[in-house]
């Protein structure tokens, strides 16, 4: 799910979240792997090499606290398996259509990243991971405005095991799986699948390149507000067979865009659209790239000592009944949507300036349930 940050005057919250057509012209043709084995090992790149094409595209890394166990998920292949088995599955339900990858001599290129926090120091982040993340990457120079950053990390989640930005209300360029040892969503008892649990074959898209897969178009803009079934900030309720669903029901994703009315050739102009996306290959034909884009490029993330800070701050919404509701900034009168929570779930926000006014309506029937104003100190708001 997602989140994004800029410092005290924009609110933030976590949400959760090759084709196989072969990898894009290659210098080496006999490094290409076939379409359903594993791919060979691979050098290790500290840093992103030259790309094989241009134009919007996914880099995926491997980013290990200072103290994380290295699985070498790079240099094994794993990680390249994991992109090309999401986006054959996703080439499948398109039609052909797929994400263009960021190639180097006809291999996905992968960049391994150690950061300078521990594991311990990084997880009190909390559902604010994903905001220290990206100004970690884009201190480490990891900051192309054509690339949507695909990060495998390594280290412990404590909140959710998957992050992505949501622009443009949330902007942002990464897309984070939690996939280190002792990663779990809110629960210890529901823990995240690890890096162990890539999928093995680029023809078995598994759990964990689903969850990918949904924090990248989160990432991308999607699911919209427009979305006739849009729910929960970014989701929709058509059902868990469908890849961008969230709501009381297990998650069981299969299918892209159930009956093609909300994220993916819906046929309305006024309402993104990924069969327009500027990151699909081939090229469509108009291509757009994400709504608020630029400002997710700008966006610098926030360092972990200010998310400390905040956290002591935060305002937690806890929703007490049996409905879905929605959470609302209002700013000059008009209402910005921050969150969804689920009934008997719970979301923690980062607030601005004292006196900051929120509004809590029923996602159903669009009730003002509460409306409240920030006190600027960590703050409990719970709903019956």
């Amino acid at each position: 799910m997602l989140t994004m940050l800029c410092h005290r005057a924009l609110i933030a919250l976590a949400l959760l979240a090759a084709a196989c057509s072969p990898p894009e012209p290659s210098t080496s043709p006999s490094h290409s792997p076939s379409p359903s084995s594993p791919p060979p090992a691979a050098e290790r790149a500290t840093a992103d090499r030259p790309d094989d094409v241009s134009g919007y595209q996914i880099h995926a890394m491997y980013v290990l606290p200072s103290d994380g166990d290295d699985s070498e998920l790079d240099v094994r292949g794993s990680i390249e398996t994991s992109v090309m088995a999401f986006n054959s599955w996703l080439a499948q339900q398109s039609g052909g259509a797929h994400l263009r990858l960021d190639t180097y001599h006809g291999r996905l290129d992968v960049t391994f990243l150690r950061l300078e926090a521990g594991d311990d120091a990084l997880a009190t982040a909390g559902a604010y991971l994903l905001n220290v993340l990206q100004y970690e990457l884009k201190a480490h120079g990891f900051d192309d405005p054509h690339k949507l950053y695909a990060v495998y990390y390594g280290g412990r989640s404590e909140w959710a095991c998957g992050y992505g930005a949501w622009p443009p209300s949330q902007p942002g360029t990464l897309a984070v799986r939690a996939i280190g040892p002792g990663s779990y969503h809110r629960d210890p008892g529901a823990p995240c699948w690890t890096g162990d649990q890539l999928t093995p074959s680029v023809d078995d898209s598994r759990y964990l390149e689903f969850g990918m897969l949904h924090e990248m178009l989160h990432t991308m803009g999607f699911v919209a507000e427009c979305a006739p079934s849009h729910a929960l900030a970014g989701h929709t309720a058509d059902g868990p067979q469908d890849l961008m669903y969230s709501g009381p029901e297990t998650w069981q994703p299969a299918a892209l865009d159930l009956g093609r009315d909300d994220y993916f050739q819906h046929g309305n102009p006024d309402c993104p659209d990924l069969a327009r996306s500027a990151f699909l290959k081939p090229l469509p034909q108009g291509a757009q790239s994400p709504v608020g884009w630029q400002q997710s490029v700008a966006r610098k993330g926030t360092s972990l000592r200010d998310i400390r800070y905040y956290l002591d701050h935060a305002l937690t919404v806890v929703n007490n009944g049996n409905r879905n509701m929605q959470v609302f900034r209002v700013v000059d009168g008009a209402e910005r949507l921050a969150t969804g929570v689920h009934a008997g779930d719970s979301k923690v926000l980062l607030q601005p300036d004292e006196g900051a006014t929120w509004r809590v309506r029923d996602e159903q029937s669009a009730e003002v349930l509460l409306e409240f104003s920030s006190d600027g100190e960590a703050q409990l708001v719970e709903i019956p």
